[in-house]
């Protein structure tokens, strides 16, 4: 059975499931790209090929005007994630951006919703090494997440979408001088550093799931506590994106303590 939440800023979920705030007739959810093409002899060559915007359409039946005022107070709080499960789970980061309202007829206010997509669908790999299982999760979140069987200080995964994919890549501190690299099938792609030491129980976060890219030094509630970007090693390319294969991440510093990091991959696919 599908199945469609929204997720607010604020951490919190909207079933859209449930019988009085059910989602019907969903569109949207293929692809579409914006192509152009020159004629060459009996030929049609593409010189242009951009993906549209995705926007997820259908309507929603609300049981009740205060469920409906609900609803519009928790989408408030953006951006919002709308998670899709069908016969996998994938996620979109999304406003939005529609919303009708009319007379409740037959007890239901059915009401037609356009949902924008801001990131495409994407599916979410987390993966954290073993040293965390000692100091404790890097961070919060909902999701589930699996040990890398590669050593402390390397996460391994598998990406089998073409489109390029953003990672948020968390160290906890302490650390001296982090650095990291990226290997796609046994080639080393970048590497990324930062002269600066990472206090106790801080993080240092390197997002490219986003836009722009963050590189930052969080405490421990995730608020920030200094911009990190400055501290870049310039020789370095610091920010990854995934590519399709096998993908490792190494991080390492110039301190004793082991490295304990968390890597939540977002991998993009142009349809669901």
């Amino acid at each position: 059975m599908r199945k469609f939440i929204l997720r607010n800023s604020k951490g919190v979920s909207y079933d859209l499931n449930r019988g009085i705030s059910f989602f019907s007739d969903p569109s949207g959810l293929g692809f579409e790209y914006k192509v152009g093409y020159a004629n060459y002899n009996d030929f049609f060559v593409e010189t242009d090929r951009e993906l549209k915007q995705p926007k997820v359409k259908g309507s929603i039946k609300f049981n009740s005007y205060e469920e409906y005022n609900n609803f519009i107070i928790f989408c408030q709080f953006k951006p919002l994630e709308l998670e899709y499960t069908a016969y996998d789970t994938y996620y979109m980061t999304c406003n939005v951006d529609k919303l009708s309202k009319g007379d409740i007829k037959s007890t239901k206010l059915t009401c037609n919703i356009e949902i924008a997509g801001v990131t495409p669908f994407y599916k979410k790999i987390v993966k954290t090494n073993m040293a965390v299982s000692n100091v404790g999760k890097i961070y919060p979140y909902s999701y589930p997440y699996t040990y890398s069987n590669g050593d402390t200080g390397t996460v391994e995964f598998d990406v089998d979408s073409n489109m390029e994919s953003g990672i948020k890549l968390t160290m906890l501190g302490p650390l001296i001088n982090p650095s990291w690299s990226y290997f796609v099938n046994g080639l080393k792609i970048l590497s990324g550093k930062i002269n600066a030491n990472v206090g106790v129980n801080n993080r240092l976060v390197i997002d490219t799931t986003k836009s722009p890219f963050i590189l930052q030094e969080l405490n421990s509630s995730n608020e920030l506590v200094v911009d990190r970007y400055p501290d870049s090693d310039f020789t370095t390319k610091r920010f990854i994106l995934l590519q399709p294969g096998t993908n490792v991440i190494t991080c390492t510093h110039e301190g004793t303590n082991q490295i304990a990091m968390t890597m939540e991959a977002h991998v993009n696919y142009e349809s669901v």
